[in-house]
C-alpha cells in the first residue's frame, strides 16, 4: 500500500493543483455565463460541450502516452487549458464559449486518463478500492478547494481567469522538478467498449450515471443555488460543501469494497444519493444550514460512485491494460456526462432549480434497484475470486 501511494504521489500533486484550477472555474463559467445573460438552454449546452470534449478524449488519450509519455503528456494538457482560459475572457460570447469549454473538456479528459492510467497501472486488485479511494479524495478536495476560492471572488471581474491560469501552469511543476519514475507505457491493444460494457455491465452502468449526475451538479449546481436567491459566497459555499462531502465516504466505501463485492457499496451509493436528492427537493427552503448539510451528505454518498465504478471494471483486466480501460470508461462517463447537464436543463426549465435533483434522483434510484436486482439474482459474483487471485 505505501510503496504504491510512493509511486503515485507526485502525479496526485500535480493533479490536484490542476482540479482546484478546474473547480474554481467550473462554478465560475456557469455563474458568469448568467450575468452574461445567457439563457439556462445556453448553460446546458455550454457546458455539455466540455463534456462532448471529455467524451472524446477518451477515445484518443490512450494514444498519446505511448508516444509521449505520462509526465510530458500531463504537462502539455496542462498548458494547454492555461492558454484556454485566458482567451474566455477575450470571446464574451456563447458560441466561442461552447468551442472552448470543448477544448477544456477534451484536455481534461485527458489528463484524467493520464493519472487514472499512472494509479491503475501501479495497483493491484488488493489495494485498488484504497487506492482509487484517496484519489477521489484528492479531486474531491481540490474542487471544494475551487469552490471556496470562488466564494472570496469578485465573478464580475477578470482576476479568475488569471488565477485559473497560474494555478494550471503550477500544476505542471511537481512533474517538471521531481522527474518521477514513470509505470511502464500501456500496450496499444484494442479493447471494445462493448466488449468492456458486456463483461461488467453494472460497473459501466455506474460509470454512466456518475457522469450524468456530476456533470449536472458541476455545471447546473450554481444555478440550483441562485434559484434558492442565494448570494454569490454562499453560492460558492453550497458547490464547496457538496464536493467537500466527496471526502467523507471515499475511503471508508473503498477499504469495505476491497473486502466485500463492490456491488454492495455501489448500491449503498446510489440508493443514498436517491434519498439525498429527494431531501433537497422536498427541504432546500429549510434555511441555509440545512442546505449546506444536506449539500454535504449529497456528495458524500454521490461521488463515491465513480471511483467504485473504475475499481470495479478494472478488477477484470490486467495493469498493462490500464490506459485502454481508462478511456473505456471515461468514454461512458462522458456519455453520461454530455447528456446530464442537457437533460437536467430541460427539466429544471419545467421545474425549476428543484428539477436537478429530480433527474439526478431517479437515475441514482433506478440504478440502485438494478443493482440490488443483480445482487439477489447472484449473491456471490465472480470478481471476488478475481480480486482474490489478482
Amino acid at each position: 500500500m505505501l510503496n504504491t501511494l510512493n509511486s503515485i504521489k507526485v502525479i496526485l500533486i500535480s493533479y490536484g493543483i490542476l482540479f482546484v484550477a478546474n473547480g474554481l472555474f467550473t462554478t465560475f463559467i456557469s455563474v458568469r455565463a448568467g450575468l452574461e445573460s445567457f439563457s439556462i438552454l445556453q448553460i446546458g449546452w455550454m457546458m455539455s460541450s466540455y463534456f462532448v470534449g471529455l467524451l472524446l478524449s477518451s477515445l484518443v488519450a490512450p494514444y498519446f502516452l505511448p508516444k509521449f509519455g505520462f509526465c510530458r503528456s500531463f504537462i502539455i494538457f496542462s498548458l494547454t487549458i492555461a492558454i484556454a482560459s485566458l482567451l474566455f475572457q477575450a470571446f464574451l460570447h456563447a458560441p466561442m464559449w461552447v468551442v472552448l469549454r470543448f477544448i477544456v473538456g477534451f484536455c481534461i479528459g485527458t489528463l484524467i486518463v493520464i493519472t487514472e492510467s499512472w494509479i491503475n497501472s501501479s495497483s493491484d486488485n488488493t489495494v485498488r478500492g484504497r487506492i482509487l479511494s484517496i484519489y477521489m479524495l484528492v479531486n474531491n478536495a481540490a474542487i471544494a478547494t475551487g469552490q471556496v476560492l470562488f466564494s472570496f471572488s469578485d465573478p464580475t471581474g477578470f482576476d479568475i481567469f488569471v488565477l485559473v491560469s497560474i494555478l494550471l501552469i503550477g500544476s505542471a511543476f511537481p512533474l517538471l522538478l521531481s522527474h518521477p519514475k514513470e509505470p511502464a507505457l500501456p500496450e496499444l491493444n484494442n479493447i471494445s467498449v462493448v466488449a468492456v460494457i458486456k463483461r461488467v455491465p453494472v460497473g459501466m452502468a455506474a460509470a454512466l450515471i456518475a457522469g450524468c449526475a456530476n456533470a449536472s451538479l458541476f455545471s447546473l449546481g450554481p444555478i440550483y443555488a441562485e434559484s434558492l436567491q442565494l448570494s454569490f459566497a454562499n453560492v460558492g459555499f453550497f458547490m464547496a460543501c457538496a464536493t467537500a462531502g466527496g471526502l467523507a465516504l471515499q475511503w471508508q466505501l473503498g477499504k469495505l469494497s476491497d473486502l466485500k463485492d463492490r456491488r454492495y457499496m455501489l448500491f449503498v451509493s446510489a440508493f443514498g444519493s436517491s434519498v439525498m436528492c429527494a431531501a433537497l427537493v422536498l427541504l432546500p427552503n429549510h434555511g441555509l444550514q440545512l442546505l449546506l448539510v444536506l449539500a454535504f451528505l449529497y456528495g458524500a454518498m454521490s461521488m463515491t460512485l465513480s471511483p467504485l465504478a473504475s475499481a470495479y471494471v478494472n478488477d477484470q483486466y490486467g495493469g498493462a491494460k490500464a490506459s485502454k480501460i481508462s478511456g473505456a470508461i471515461l468514454l461512458v462517463y462522458g456519455l453520461g456526462a454530455v447528456s446530464g447537464p442537457i437533460l437536467s436543463s430541460w427539466v429544471m426549465n419545467h421545474l425549476g432549480g428543484k428539477g436537478l435533483f429530480v433527474s439526478s434522483g431517479t437515475l441514482f434510484f433506478a440504478y440502485a434497484l438494478v443493482v440490488l436486482f443483480g445482487i439477489i439474482r447472484k449473491p456471490q459474483f465472480s470478481a471476488m475470486s478475481a480480486r482474490k487471485e489478482g
